[in-house]
């Protein structure tokens, strides 16, 4: 009877909203995202991509925001560490190697263009068909 039980609350709890959405140093990805788009705080922004970085394949509602961010972001640190989430987090996203090329052919920070070129070798064999 408890294996039973232990069956049964294994498979529903994983449906269950509160696994849906997991949290990630606090908040869920989709908040990140609206942080790393909003947040006046270049130190929060930074944070954002930093945090939606670790979460890595999780986060890949995130890629319009790391997207936006690498192509309009004043900060370099804030594009340089969105650029190394879109190596983590784009991975099966098709609008993700045409803006890591032109940044890393304009972006005016080594960092950000170096870190571009790492986050397309990431992207793998998709990347070049």
């Amino acid at each position: 009877m408890l294996r039973l039980i232990l069956t049964i609350c294994c498979l529903v709890i994983p449906l269950t909203p509160a696994f849906a959405q997991a949290t990630f140093d606090g908040g869920t990805i989709a908040q990140w995202s609206h942080v790393l788009r909003n947040d006046q705080n270049k130190r929060m922004r930074l944070r954002a991509a930093s945090i939606i970085l670790k979460a890595g394949p999780k986060a890949k509602g995130s890629v319009p925001a790391l997207l936006e961010c690498i192509q309009n972001e004043k900060d370099s640190r804030v594009r340089a560490k969105a650029a190394e989430a879109l190596g983590q987090v784009g991975l099966s996203d098709p609008s993700v190697l045409p803006v890591l090329l032109k940044v890393m052919q304009t972006d005016a920070d080594w960092v950000t263009r170096k870190l571009c070129i790492v986050a397309i070798g990431s992207l793998g064999p998709k990347a070049a068909s």
